[in-house]
């Protein structure tokens, strides 16, 4: 096979340094697999294949990871995106055994003949590789971003929420298969909190989150004393409301924050359009 002609010549021309250097989690798992590994040979590699068929995957994982490395070592240090992105050092395998992430990460796991997408990557901080089984989820995410998709339009394809979409690019970004801009929102230099904890200070300085404070309606069936206001303005209608949930939609996005919204009145459940904010079909979470 052709992998095995591969290690073939890493292994003749450079011997087993390179060949650990070159395949590291190849190398591991040949090791672990040959009970006299210092008399091993590439000769040898046919003869492993029915012991471990899994091992062309590895490979490719491999070689994906030396790839990587090569990327990073020949570009600066990276940059924030301007706009959420897929890590640049990401590379996908499809593998035909499923369980070897885990495995090479020393879990006691079952290898089992399947199709699995391994993502290999690289995380800032970090010299060594990720690796494990792309969920269904994290490949919708991955796609999302790569294809430009508008969510809006896959939420109501799909009957699911723009809320729920949100939350699958956030788990991505917080895994690190996705890069997410720097919020836009924050305070100018010279009115920023002072701290020597730098951490500390970026916390009170950029806003992660917006909230709109949403007085939404004045209709209430309780008559409180200690009510302070009492003044008669008129409701949104059902149109309207939907056009101020869109303002905020864009607004977030445009400034690459998370949205949030608090509900003020009289009584939100007494508002006749009260189901737009609701998490029932057409409610605020489909919106």
């Amino acid at each position: 096979m052709w992998f095995t002609y591969q290690i073939n010549i890493v292994y003749s021309l450079a011997g087993k340094h390179i060949f650990q250097k070159e395949y590291p989690h190849c190398y591991k798992v040949i090791r672990c697999a040959l009970p006299d590994w210092q008399k091993f040979s590439a000769e040898f590699l046919p003869e492993l294949l029915p012991v471990l068929p899994w091992l062309g995957d590895i490979v490719e994982i491999d070689r994906s990871w030396r790839q990587i490395q090569q990327e990073k070592s020949g570009s600066s240090a990276g940059s924030v995106p301007q706009r959420l992105a897929v890590n640049p050092y990401l590379e996908i395998v499809e593998a035909h055994w499923q369980g070897l992430p885990e495995m090479l990460a020393g879990g006691e796991v079952e290898i089992v003949e399947g199709q699995d997408y391994v993502a290999v990557y690289a995380v800032e901080g970090s010299d060594k590789p990720v690796l494990h089984s792309l969920t269904d989820h994290q490949l919708l995410a991955l796609k999302i971003v790569a294809e430009q998709l508008d969510i809006q339009e896959i939420a109501a394809e799909t009957e699911t929420t723009v809320a729920a979409l949100h939350s699958l690019l956030e788990r991505a970004v917080a895994d690190g298969l996705l890069l997410a801009p720097r919020s836009k929102i924050s305070r100018p230099a010279q009115s920023a909190v002072r701290s020597d904890d730098t951490k500390s200070s970026s916390r009170y300085s950029v806003a992660e989150v917006f909230t709109l404070q949403w007085h939404l309606t004045q209709a209430c069936d309780l008559h409180c004393r200690h009510c302070y206001d009492r003044n008669s303005s008129t409701c949104l209608t059902l149109q309207q409301g939907r056009e101020v949930l869109q303002q905020l939609y864009r607004f977030c996005s445009r400034h690459h924050v998370t949205g949030q919204i608090s509900f003020t009145g009289g009584a939100d459940y007494c508002h006749q359009s009260s189901c737009l904010f609701s998490g029932k079909p057409g409610g605020a979470a489909a919106a």
